[in-house]
């Protein structure tokens, strides 16, 4: 009798711990998640000023080369109008017992990045990242990233492939890694709610490789680290990527780093009208709608502050890309003007966003040329 409850036990804790990675996701199709995307400066410290909205929704269960997969659609861009877009990502989840596997696009590989640019990384390294990238564009397929029961602390190596880049004249041997490492469970308190969470880094490492194959010794050049929280039944609740730091010291070359970015759960994104509130609205505080608009190459835009204070004007496209800065400084109390030029830039609708002092509007400004 003994040993049939040692046996039964056993048996039960090996299906509680299959069905383990499938457990935080959603049993069925329909389930929308919001984040608000935040990019962090190199000191780390977020730029809410320049935060972008995503919305990913899980569209249907069905196979991906091979697999059975989850298909979750993504779509990126402003708060007030993320919601009207166009799903325009699309990204594939297996689960398999205490496995979540990812189908990873190489040739894809800077969503996967976040929010970083290689563009500086490509200036200096020659055929650089970018390179690098269209030749792991092979090697598209399912990745075991997320494994539930792997012991806290232990890296695992989900892939890893030897080849070379060449700066000016001189070839140098490389590898490119992608690993993984579950941390300890812990509580995470977001605007959705309060969750025991299941947490991974995920780590993108580029190394120089001394020595000769196959005694060689990699050295560190780039490592991107990405932690990322799970719930139960919710899937990823909230992501970080720290500023990174590219050492070059052994090519003799300058080092420096790379911005972060910071996902977080939010609540259902509302769009009601024009005019979104992170406080509230002062009496008085009021974003006209700019005249003319439709326009070419310029209209003006005027607003009237009911207290003094810090207020920036921001330049977005529809879909949420920053463009530029029409201004940023010390506003008096009273109604204000600017006159907005956008000159080079294509037909179409495009984001003025004011904010300061703890309010935020935004118009659409339609420019016809």
């Amino acid at each position: 009798m003994k040993n049939l409850l040692i046996i039964v036990t056993i048996l039960l804790t090996q299906t509680i711990l299959h069905a383990q990675a499938s457990l935080y996701f959603p049993s069925a199709p329909g389930q929308k998640w919001y984040f608000k995307t935040t990019p962090v400066d190199t000191l780390n410290n977020p730029q809410d000023s320049l935060s972008t909205y995503r919305i990913d929704s899980f569209a249907v269960a069905s196979t991906h080369q091979g697999l059975a997969a989850n298909v979750v659609l993504s779509k990126n861009g402003l708060f007030e109008t993320v919601p009207f877009q166009p799903y325009t990502d699309t990204s594939y989840i297996n689960l398999d017992g205490n496995n979540g596997r990812t189908y990873i696009s190489f040739s894809g590989l800077t969503s996967l990045l976040g929010a970083i640019d290689t563009t500086g990384i490509d200036s200096i390294l020659g055929t650089g990242i970018g390179s690098l990238l269209s030749r792991l564009a092979s090697f598209d397929g399912w990745y075991n990233a997320y494994r539930f029961n792997n012991t806290v602390n232990s890296t695992y190596t989900y892939f890893q492939y030897d080849t070379t880049i060449t700066i000016d004249t001189i070839t140098l041997p490389m590898r490119f890694e992608l690993r993984g490492r579950r941390i300890a469970d812990a509580q995470l308190v977001t605007e959705i709610g309060t969750f025991q969470t299941k947490r991974f880094v995920n780590s993108f490492v580029l190394s120089y490789l001394l020595g000769v194959p196959p005694f060689v010794l990699p050295v560190g050049i780039l490592t991107i680290r990405d932690s990322i929280w799970f719930a139960p039944e919710k899937w990823i609740v909230q992501s970080h990527i720290p500023t990174s730091g590219i050492d070059l010291s052994i090519f003799n070359l300058p080092s420096f780093t790379l911005p972060g970015v910071k996902i977080t759960s939010i609540p259902e994104i509302i769009v009601t009208g024009v005019e979104e509130h992170t406080g509230d609205k002062p009496s008085g505080f009021e974003l006209l709608q700019n005249f003319p608009n439709p326009f070419n190459p310029e209209t003006t835009v005027r607003f009237t502050l009911s207290r003094a204070g810090s207020y920036s004007l921001r330049l977005f496209s529809s879909s949420g890309e920053y463009i530029s800065d029409i201004g940023q400084r010390i506003y008096a109390q009273g109604t204000h003007q600017e006159v907005i030029r956008l000159q080079g830039l294509a037909s179409g609708i495009y984001i003025l966003r004011l904010e300061g002092e703890g309010y935020r509007a935004s118009l659409k400004l339609t420019l016809m040329k």
